[in-house]
């Protein structure tokens, strides 16, 4: 039986029980125990905060795949915190989303921890994303994490995807 928890940003959907993406998230980091998956249009100026929070993560010697739009389009700052954390951390592994065109992107917001609970939403890694905006994700645990799981899986197969090395 899956098991399905909505959590949002944005004053109108916050209130009667219902939870913030940044805590859930920020959760969900600190309970991973062996593996998460990661993938996201775009990471902006909420980077040192997110960059702590999969750090910590990483110095506990969980791995960390992180599926990334594009990564030369990224902010810079970005680049360079993803290239230390692949240099620092031998189990951390980046891959860049590269569509045909410009018109195929990963606009996919999908996190998966130990293969055990997916928070699946609209929020990108910004301020925006995580206070202002007004979006909407699902918390899921149950046999559906499983099918997240494997289709994160094949997205990062797929001919799309390529392994950032920095060695």
């Amino acid at each position: 039986m899956n098991k399905v928890q909505i959590v949002v940003t944005g004053l109108a959907w916050m209130g009667a029980g219902i939870r913030s993406i940044e805590v859930v998230l920020d959760e969900l980091l600190q309970s991973a125990q062996d593996e998460i998956w990661i993938t996201v249009y775009s990471i902006g100026n909420l980077s040192n905060r997110f960059f702590g929070r999969i750090e910590a993560v990483l110095a506990r010697g969980v791995k960390i795949h992180l599926i990334i739009n594009r990564l030369d389009t990224q902010p810079e700052i970005v680049v360079r915190s993803l290239r230390s954390l692949a240099l620092r951390y031998p189990f951390f592994h980046l891959y860049s989303f590269e569509g045909d065109d410009e018109m195929v992107d990963l606009h996919a917001k999908v996190v998966v921890v130990d293969n055990e609970k997916a928070l699946v939403g609209s929020a990108n890694i910004s301020f925006r994303g995580w206070t202002t905006n007004h979006e909407l994700a699902v918390l899921i645990s149950g046999p559906a994490v499983n099918e997240i799981s494997k289709t994160v899986t094949r997205l990062r197969n797929s001919r799309f995807c390529r392994e950032i090395n920095y060695l």
